[in-house]
């Protein structure tokens, strides 16, 4: 039997490249796929890493608001404190329905001991005798190797409860020795005689206790966290920005006797938007809630606590009379030592928008993955919401219409609610 020789035709060997490089297509498409879907997976974590650290620190810091402090001077919403303003957030609002809002918010430095029984024996740690008290200076009696930096508040308060506050002008090395040291103040003279923490004045006036050596002086540790973006490139006639949430804590911690954007602490990458409402205790009788409603802007009204209301998106702020004492008086009687009242009953006033009601804050972030997708289609929508903001800023929409209206960045919205413990408190703790 004679074998055959019979081989492939061209038809089949053209069908059978066809069906190979049909297969390979098909083999890479999917690749192609799973390579876009891992490194956009691998952004969104990026993202939701960054996002998270940025609750977390909010989170770990929003409960001391109000330690040591009235609760109506624990959340600077007026605002007391500016602070530095980036130029693409300005007027850098508390709140705002086109751009991110600020954080900012108030407590003692805990880090001490004082025996409140005996106001002889000296305090330890982040605590002080004071001395003596003027319209420019503050003297503490300071110990070995204290510190005390430019825009450094301290709480002066006396045995029989009167307090007042002052905010430092100039850096105090460090002592070598113990002994008394002299702090530079800022004059409220220069700035808002309605700011709370710079009211030497009360110090001084006529029967104070301040200057007798029995007063004791805490530092009080301010809290301001913003987004700061970073111009970082860009094209088309378009910047691209680099996006930070950033404490800001008012001190000249670089120690150049200047407070400023150098002296902020990065706390993460790739915020965009940070938004904030405050929740009040109001039960049924008030909306539960400042800052949620898209595209209304919260109202801050300054006013007694008697004056309070219960309209909706409205606080009442602390009312601060920028006037000086008078004899036998306090500029902060209007809202301070406030009624706090959990009942049953309980007391009206605690029913109202004013601050000293609020016992939670919402926070929410817009977090961005650290690098772009250049060749992505990842489109900003439009229609964005993020409690009550309803209009993205045009930092952040620029670049992208520039390019089309894609950046290419993978974007997640984290949100927590944080309880304010503090503010159910009566007073301030041990003088």
């Amino acid at each position: 039997m004679r074998a055959s020789h019979r081989g492939f035709t061209l038809v089949e060997l053209v069908v059978a490249m066809a069906v190979t490089v049909i297969v390979l297509a098909a083999a890479m498409t999917v690749v192609r796929a799973q390579q876009k879907a891992y490194h956009d997976g691998e952004k969104l974590r990026g993202a939701q890493g960054s996002g998270r650290r940025a609750l977390l620190a909010m989170e770990e810091a929003l409960p001391r608001a109000g330690y040591g402090l009235d609760a109506s001077l624990a959340l600077d919403l007026v605002p007391w404190y500016g602070g530095p303003c980036p130029a693409e957030l300005a007027p850098c609002p508390r709140d705002s329905t086109t751009n991110s809002d600020e954080l900012v918010f108030y407590a003692r430095d805990p880090q001490y001991w004082v025996d409140p029984a005996d106001n002889t024996v000296a305090p330890a740690g982040h605590a002080w005798k004071v001395t003596a008290v003027s319209d420019t200076t503050l003297e503490l009696a300071g110990r070995a190797g204290d510190v005390f930096r430019k825009g450094q508040i301290f709480q002066l308060v006396c045995p029989d409860a009167k307090f007042t506050y002052v905010t430092s002008d100039q850096k105090v090395d460090p002592l070598a020795a113990d002994g008394a040291v002299t702090i530079q103040l800022l004059s409220e003279d220069t700035g808002d005689p309605s700011n709370p923490f710079r009211r030497q004045d009360v110090a001084t006036a006529p029967g104070s206790c301040f200057g007798g050596g029995i007063a004791r002086a805490f530092l009080i540790d301010r809290y301001r966290f913003h987004v700061r973006p970073f111009p970082v490139g860009g094209g088309a006639g378009a910047t691209e920005y680099d996006p930070f949430l950033m404490l800001d804590q008012g001190v000249d911690r670089n120690d150049d006797n200047i407070v400023n954007g150098a002296d902020e602490q990065v706390i993460a990458e790739g915020i965009e938007l940070l938004q904030v409402s405050y929740i009040f205790n109001g039960g049924s009788t008030i909306a539960t809630a400042a800052g949620e409603n898209p595209g209304t802007a919260i109202t801050f009204a300054a006013a007694a606590p008697s004056a309070a209301t219960t309209a909706a998106d409205t606080i009442t702020t602390t009312l601060f009379p920028g006037g000086a004492p008078q004899p036998g008086q306090s500029v902060y009687g209007a809202s301070s030592f406030y009624g706090y009242t959990f009942g049953p009953p309980p007391d009206p006033v605690r029913l109202t928008n004013d601050q000293a009601n609020i016992q939670a804050v919402h926070v929410a972030v817009l977090a961005r993955s650290a690098t772009p997708d250049r060749q992505g289609a990842v489109g900003l929508n439009p229609g964005f919401r993020l409690l009550n903001l309803d209009t993205l800023p045009a930092w952040i929409t620029g670049y992208a219409a520039a390019r089309g209206g894609s950046d290419g960045y993978q974007r997640v919205v984290l949100e927590a609610t944080v309880n304010l413990p503090n503010m159910a408190n009566r007073a301030m703790t041990y003088f």
